[in-house]
């Protein structure tokens, strides 16, 4: 009967040394996973940001922020010049024309008036 206790009581500690063993085991494989997950999120993140990275870099060129709200400001002032000069231009056009159409009418009155017309259209 000894020995059937003896044999429970090995049976037992087995059992709880293969218990021990086997949570020791799949906490180890556990931190493992969870180290190796880290890194690959680690490794996915800076791949993500290194695209990130090179896409702005691409739109923006070597520009830092700073200096690409800079340029913005400069194509804005350089965009408002150019919309007051096309104005002032045509403005000019605009103003030489009817100008030209008074002068002509002023002076078809006046010649009309002499009584030259009559004479250039034959009447």
């Amino acid at each position: 009967m000894e020995s059937q206790h003896n044999a429970s009581i090995s049976f037992g500690m087995a059992k709880e040394i293969a218990e021990a063993v086997a949570l020791s085991a799949a906490t180890k494989v556990a931190q493992e996973l969870r180290h190796e997950m880290q890194m690959e999120n680690k490794k996915l993140r800076d791949e993500l940001l290194e695209g990130v990275r090179n896409e702005i870099k691409l739109y923006h060129g070597d520009m830092t922020p700073t200096e690409h709200a800079i340029q913005h400001a400069r194509i804005n002032r350089f965009l408002s010049w150019m919309d007051r000069t096309s104005q002032n231009v045509w403005a000019q056009v605009l103003k030489t024309i009817v100008s030209a159409m008074l002068f002509l009418f002023l002076l078809g009155y006046f010649l009309w008036n002499q009584g030259i017309g009559d004479k250039v259209l034959g009447g």
